[in-house]
């Protein structure tokens, strides 16, 4: 069984213009000391460890 229904293809021109408009980023995560230093909350869970 698929996951997915309803599936169309893209129109080329319009779908472009879309990608064009995209401004990707690079970025890394505060480690769990950075996030002390700053007085906010740890986002790492230690759930399973």
């Amino acid at each position: 069984e698929r996951l997915k229904k309803n599936i169309e293809p893209l129109e080329g021109v319009s779908i472009l213009s879309k990608v064009l408009q995209l401004n990707p980023k690079k970025f890394e995560f505060f480690t769990k000391e950075e996030l002390k230093q700053k007085g906010l909350p740890s986002t790492y869970s230690t759930e399973g460890t």
